[in-house]
């Protein structure tokens, strides 16, 4: 669990750092995953006698992966990533190549 709090801190400068605060989003984003493990500990801590916590735990886990992605979206989309670069997404014509959101080419 101290992991999660050292990569957290580290999200939170370098969005500092680099003067983006999108990376302080994966900050927030990454806590449903921290509070998840600490879920995980108490329910083992107390030799799983509170049932409860394992459906909370999967819950969580849900939440945080989501907010996550979406955290890493964020700052995907700030540092000038389209859909554009998606090469599969080309093939099915869900994105027109060079369309003009986005003059890069794949």
């Amino acid at each position: 669990l101290v992991e999660f709090l050292v990569a957290m801190g580290f999200c939170w400068r370098w969005g500092d750092v680099v003067e983006n605060p999108r990376w302080k989003g994966l900050t927030w984003g990454l806590l449903p995953l921290h509070s998840s493990g600490i879920t995980a500990c108490t329910y083992h801590l107390f030799y799983n006698q509170i049932p409860i916590l394992v459906p909370l735990q999967a819950l969580l886990t849900c939440v945080g992966n989501t907010t996550a992605a979406f955290a890493a979206y964020r700052i995907a989309v700030s540092n000038g990533w389209t859909w554009q670069r998606v090469p599969w997404l080309l093939t099915t014509g869900l994105v027109e190549e060079n369309s003009p959101s986005d003059g890069a080419t794949v």
